[in-house]
């Protein structure tokens, strides 16, 4: 009767130990599943910053390049010219020819000031432009190397970690 007792009480323990490797099996897989996630959130936030960054010197540009009028005074131009193409009657028809006669002579003059605008000059500030270009797509793509780099020191921190457990453990 006791070595049916042993024999039990050795199965039970084989039992036991078996579902002790399998959750152990199981949370490492679990653990490795949630580096997986984090790195992700990391870099998905990495990129968020990143198009918010691009967004913002978008609007920058924009605000700038209005020739030196700040962006609300723009817009409020603009909406008193709407309001006054609305409330306009019958003189809405002289307005807008005068306003395209405007348009035309602004036209003409930059095209003008273009053609007196020297060559080199010209091609600096096309140079200028493709500069800026290039350095917001390199911006980007160190920020995207930045975050697989981040990515992949977790993941050797994880390794590191998870060598060790294993090394400690035998």
């Amino acid at each position: 009767q006791a070595s049916a007792f042993a024999e039990a009480g050795a199965g039970l323990e084989r039992e036991a130990r078996q579902r002790c490797e399998a959750l152990r099996l199981e949370l490492e897989r679990e653990r490795q599943k949630l580096s997986v996630a984090q790195a992700e959130a990391s870099r998905e936030a990495r990129r968020q910053d990143v198009e918010l960054k691009r967004l913002h010197a978008e609007l920058l540009e924009l605000q700038g390049g209005g020739g030196g009028l700040p962006m609300a005074s723009i817009q409020r131009q603009l909406l008193s010219e709407v309001e006054a193409l609305r409330g306009g009657g019958g003189g809405g028809a002289s307005e807008e020819r005068r306003l395209r006669e405007e348009n035309e002579a602004l036209k003409a003059k930059l095209a003008r000031l273009e053609r007196q605008m020297p060559g080199d000059q010209r091609a600096q500030l096309q140079r200028v432009a493709f500069l800026e270009r290039s350095s917001r797509g390199l911006e980007a793509e160190r920020s995207e190397l930045l975050v697989r780099a981040t990515v992949a020191e977790e993941q050797l921190l994880q390794l590191q970690k998870y060598l060790k457990e294993m090394t400690e453990g035998y």
